[in-house]
């Protein structure tokens, strides 16, 4: 099991505003690659995907019992589709 360092993110929401946020860059470097966050019970909260800075691919949100709210799916920051 890989252990990863919980950090303070800082990133961009939809209304350009600048947030913070505890979370973790699982691959690549900051601003590219996959950001997860978590609940205070310790389950995955969100799951984004991220290139250039921007969200591309998919992102999830899931309760605190781990099930799945929503699943969007973006290019370009620009959300195409979202399953509830």
């Amino acid at each position: 099991m890989t252990l990863y360092k919980r950090q303070i993110v800082k990133i961009f929401t939809d209304y350009k505003k600048l947030t913070t946020y505890d979370g973790i860059w699982m691959d690549g470097t900051e601003g590219d690659g996959e950001l997860i966050f978590f609940h205070k019970n310790g389950r995955l909260e969100y799951k984004w995907n991220y290139a250039n800075n921007e969200l591309n691919g998919f992102a999830m949100k899931y309760d605190e019992a781990g099930n799945i709210i929503y699943k969007e799916e973006y290019k370009n920051n620009n959300l195409i589709k979202r399953w509830l």
